[in-house]
């Protein structure tokens, strides 16, 4: 049924880029995140159906005479150095194969990072954004945590098949990033309904989580229940839900979920999948340092290049993935690679909170904005200190909209402060509120200023 169903309406939402461009962005994001046409099998799943998303959009941009420049910040100018630098990594990949196959996702990534901040120009296409990534990764949540509590944690939580969160861990990382931004949703929606919504999102979100069995995802949960119940000025609602999630964890997870959390105390001494991850991350460092462009994309998942830089390896000898998202970009594009990667976080970290500064009454959603984009890239660099999840598009997504957002606060700013008759505007709006509070006062006082003296003009 998913099969008939689906392409009639791909194809009904590429007709709607000719009449707007940005909902060419909106499908690319969509499709990029939740991979529907995977979910729906068939012919379709096998059409290159963001291609014609971008195409479509690059057509409709040139119908439309819209402006696409990128907005000229930090944040911005780093995510283009580091592409330039991922070209001359690729370009002196050992494995070219593999690393062509992995760079050929993950500049996609990168190149709609960059179509968010250059057409996101407005509060309705920020918002719009948000919605799609909340909703595409959310079905999932959904689906994810009533399949937890049906089941009792019988079984697992994973992602769509052939997509970059079929693994259970990167699953859970998305899922994390996805219950500050949909709080931010809730925040900022006036339907009861929708924020009634959004709350039981994010409760299905944190028991998918644990329905994942994943030791980061639970980590990552920890951290944001933690920053929920602090910065809430309603902490006994926050108790009340952070009671609730662990009620459900102790009476519906099963004892085997139980037993996988108690090692994470002592999986580095213990756990032979993390031995392998600490030979892979030796792999990286000693990748970087022989190489200073590094591996190149996945070099060091080729058993060949593994075995390379990692000949005494204690636990596997085949080529392993980097099970970090900072020795992944180490091993992939060596120690200025990761230079840059980690000044594109922080930059992100900088201009969120930056963001969450906005001053002015009409900018609340700036500042909310801010606080959920810091608490989202929070919980992907601590839920994914362990994965191999540096190029995914949930990250690009949420860089381009706070690179978006950087212009738009200060189109925002400027806008509520530019003088208008000797009166900024944000005064004026001041003024024009107390005269809707107190119209006979003023009335009263326009009245009798009719029968005052002019101003002689002397101090």
């Amino acid at each position: 049924m998913r099969a008939l169903l689906f392409p009639p309406l791909f194809f009904f939402l590429l007709a709607l880029i000719l009449v707007s461009p940005y909902a060419g962005v909106l499908i690319w994001g969509w499709v990029a995140m939740m991979n529907p046409h995977q979910l729906a099998g068939g012919w379709i799943s096998t059409f290159p159906v963001n291609s014609a998303a971008v195409a479509l959009f690059v057509v409709a941009l040139f119908l439309h005479r819209e402006p696409f420049i990128p907005p000229a910040n930090a944040l911005t100018i780093l995510i283009f150095v580091f592409m330039i630098w991922c070209m001359v990594t690729t370009a002196n990949a050992l494995s070219p194969a593999i690393s062509a196959n992995r760079a050929d996702l993950s500049f996609k990534n990168m190149i709609f990072c960059v179509a968010v901040a250059a057409a996101t120009r407005n509060r309705v296409r920020c918002q719009a954004m948000v919605w799609v990534f909340v909703l595409s990764y959310g079905f999932f949540s959904v689906k994810g945590g009533g399949f937890t509590l049906s089941t009792g944690g019988a079984g697992e939580v994973v992602g769509p098949a052939k997509s970059s969160i079929a693994d259970r861990n990167t699953l859970a990382v998305v899922m994390l990033m996805t219950i500050p931004l949909a709080n931010y949703l809730r925040l900022t929606s006036a339907n009861r309904l929708v924020r009634a919504g959004l709350v039981l999102l994010m409760l299905l979100s944190a028991v998918a989580i644990l329905g994942t069995f994943s030791r980061g995802g639970l980590i990552g949960l920890s951290f944001l229940g933690a920053y929920f119940w602090w910065s809430s000025p309603h902490k006994r609602l926050a108790t009340i839900g952070i009671l609730a999630i662990a009620w459900i964890t102790w009476t519906v997870m099963p004892p085997r979920w139980f037993d996988r959390m108690s090692t994470i105390e002592t999986a580095a001494d213990t756990d032979g999948s993390f031995q392998g991850r600490l030979d892979a991350w030796h792999c990286a460092f000693n990748a970087a340092s022989a190489r200073l462009t590094g591996v190149g994309f996945s070099g060091t998942e080729d058993g060949s290049v593994f075995k390379t830089f990692m000949p005494n390896a204690t636990v596997v000898q085949e080529g392993l993935a980097a099970h970090s998202i900072f020795f992944q970009v180490l091993g992939d594009h060596g120690f200025i690679g990761l230079a840059l990667f980690c000044a594109i976080l922080i930059a992100a970290w900088r201009t969120a909170g930056r963001l969450s500064k906005v001053a002015g009454a009409e900018n609340e959603w700036i500042r909310q904005f801010g606080k959920a984009a810091r608490v989202a890239l929070v919980a992907y660099c601590v839920a994914s200190a362990a994965l191999s999840f540096a190029y995914d598009s949930s990250i690009y997504c949420l860089l381009g909209l706070l690179s978006a957002m950087t212009r738009l606060a200060s189109k925002e700013t400027e806008t509520a402060t530019r003088p208008e008759h000797g009166r900024s505007v944000l005064a004026r709006r001041t003024i024009s509120a107390q005269v809707r509070r107190r119209p006979s006062a003023t009335i009263g006082i326009a009245r009798t200023s009719r029968f005052l003296p002019p101003p002689s003009g002397k101090g």
